[in-house]
């Protein structure tokens, strides 16, 4: 499995990813296949898995882009031990099979060149209110939306990100933190010198801790992300004054 991205991104096929999929976007055609991970409210790490995956997606997604969702293909390894669309043998996995849309149509880009127009808005906003008009809506359908069911789902948030919490430091905390951690730093030395550290912005954000007793949200700023072996810039975005950690000058001991 480690190989398929490599092998079905062939030459002018690009690849997007998400937390759950591999994208391989043609230029007619996208195939979408289903990563073999277990997010707790997802399980994808097998094969039958993933196909009943594909399978709910392009029956749900069917009804409201019919033209675009054309089914379920399977992913084939051949003699030479590479991945492919379709090709003989068995199954070895399983992808979505759409048709691609241009890039140019899409709504961000329209926005971006003011070109998304109320009427349109209106169009989209029509058709999906007679969508959720339709739709079934039963005791079963509306437990989802109870507030147990949120809470349950809100509570699984906070236990699957919680080790990776203290993975991440705002930019101005992280310079600091590399400071205090002297020559050689590691990942673990710095996160050591972070673990007093307190950043509060009044009107903005409360007071937060890293990286143990977390206690609010992470402060408006670019950030620096561990992975255990490197930094690097992980999110760049801004609240206030943004704090760009690639023009900083190098620190000297």
């Amino acid at each position: 499995m480690g190989e398929l991205p490599r092998d079905l991104e062939t030459p002018g096929v690009e690849l997007e990813e998400t937390h759950i999929s591999w994208v391989f976007l043609g230029d007619r055609d996208v195939y979408k296949v289903k990563k073999p991970v277990d997010l707790g409210f997802l399980d994808f790490t097998g094969v039958e898995e993933r196909r009943r995956a594909c399978e709910a997606e392009v029956t749900l997604n069917r009804r409201l882009a019919p033209g675009v969702y054309r089914g379920v293909v399977p992913i084939t390894a051949g003699p030479d031990g590479r991945f492919r669309v379709g090709g003989e043998g068995a199954p070895v996995d399983w992808a979505v099979h759409m048709r691609r849309l241009p890039a140019a149509r899409r709504g961000d880009h329209l926005l971006r060149g003011d070109r998304l127009s109320r009427d349109q808005l209106t169009s989209v906003a029509e058709r999906i209110a007679v969508f959720h008009g339709e739709a079934l809506c039963d005791e079963t359908t509306a437990s989802f939306g109870s507030p147990e069911a949120i809470g349950r789902n809100v509570r699984e948030n906070f236990r699957q990100t919680r080790d990776s919490i203290a993975a991440y430091l705002s930019a101005d905390m992280f310079i600091q933190a590399l400071k205090k951690a002297g020559k050689n730093p590691t990942s673990e030395s710095i996160q050591k010198a972070a673990a007093k550290m307190k950043y509060a912005v009044k009107g903005f954000v409360g007071p937060t801790k890293y990286p143990k007793g977390f206690k609010a949200g992470t402060p408006c700023g670019q950030l620096a992300h561990s992975d255990g072996t490197a930094w690097d810039v992980a999110v760049p975005f801004q609240c206030f004054t943004n704090i760009n950690v690639n023009t900083l000058k190098p620190i000297k001991y």
